[in-house]
């Protein structure tokens, strides 16, 4: 089976094959579509093909980069397809497996690709980055072509069929949707429209630190099984909710970034920042923590009396 990665961070994409190659060991080969100069040494357990994305997009180097970061996505992946497998493993150069992870967890045992889902389009909740607007473009132009609208890009790697993508891609294209879009959302919502008996029932997804922080935005449905981590650089660094643990290819190391989201996230529920973090709300200022303990203190009070009800 055949993986695929967009990447320019050597050093993350280093790690994330070693967490294949660790959990995954039937994956056979991996695909990377990076920038010209990027240097990477293929592992020594995993055939690794780089593939130049200016010579392969016919976009410069320099156009490219100035693409926002979907569109530059959706145009280096359309343009890869013809590289690619009949089916293949789509992932970013960040989604790491932490467990032994089967081809059962993308294969059933009656042949169908597995599809994992953990929003609904029409929830999503802001509208603020080139992400959020490629939702809403997505979720326009699905309920253009008559299809469910569940969102996919659950930052984990999922199964796709090459011939399914094009046939979703052209489909897209004939709304005039383009390429700031969420692939993964309009191959899952479209592909099992057009062949049922291809794929199964939509699950739950499986990642952890998606979003980065817990309660960034509330989960429609929480992740478990946990089989993968969305891997933030930033949380291995000082003020991360990683920082000093063990590696995700060593035998505690997946535990204990599960024990430690979850310390975070109840935490965090209560407005209480450990003074180390990083956090996006108080950015480890004492200042700010106290606000937040401020309100904590409101809180206690509001339900004391009755206003919390």
């Amino acid at each position: 089976m055949q993986i695929f990665y967009l990447s320019n961070r050597p050093t993350v994409l280093a790690g994330t094959i070693d967490a294949v190659t660790r959990w995954m060991p039937w994956v056979t080969s991996a695909v990377v579509v990076a920038p010209p100069k990027m240097l990477f040494t293929s592992s020594d357990r995993l055939p690794v093909t780089v593939i130049d994305e200016a010579e392969l997009s016919g976009h410069s180097s320099a156009e490219l980069k100035a693409m926002d970061h979907v569109t530059r996505n959706v145009t280096l992946r359309r343009a890869a397809l013809p590289h690619l497998d009949d089916s293949f493993i789509l992932s970013d150069d960040d989604y790491r497996p932490l467990t032994h992870v089967g081809l059962d967890n993308f294969v059933d045992d009656r042949g169908r690709h597995k599809r994992y889902w953990f929003y609904k389009l029409e929830d999503w909740p802001d509208r603020r980055t080139d992400y959020d607007k490629a939702q809403i473009r997505t979720l326009s132009a699905l309920r253009l072509l008559g299809s469910p609208t569940r969102a996919y890009g659950a930052h984990m790697p999922q199964i796709m069929n090459r011939a399914m993508l094009t046939e979703v891609f052209k489909q897209s294209d004939e709304v005039g949707a383009g390429a700031l879009i969420d692939e993964w959302s309009l191959y899952f919502n479209l592909a099992p429209l057009n062949h049922p008996l291809a794929f199964a029932d939509p699950e739950p997804f499986q990642t952890l630190a998606w979003p980065e922080w817990p309660h960034q935005w509330p989960h429609q449905v929480a992740p478990h099984p946990i089989r993968f981590e969305n891997h933030y650089p930033a949380h291995e660094a000082p003020g991360g909710l990683f920082h000093s643990l063990p590696a995700v290819t060593e035998p505690d190391g997946p535990l204990a970034r599960i024990e430690a989201w979850r310390t975070a996230e109840l935490a965090i529920g209560e407005l209480r920042f450990d003074p180390a973090w990083n956090d996006p709300w108080t950015q480890g200022k004492p200042v700010k923590r106290g606000i937040f303990s401020a309100l904590r203190l409101v809180s206690k009070v509001g339900k004391y009396i009755g206003l919390g009800r």
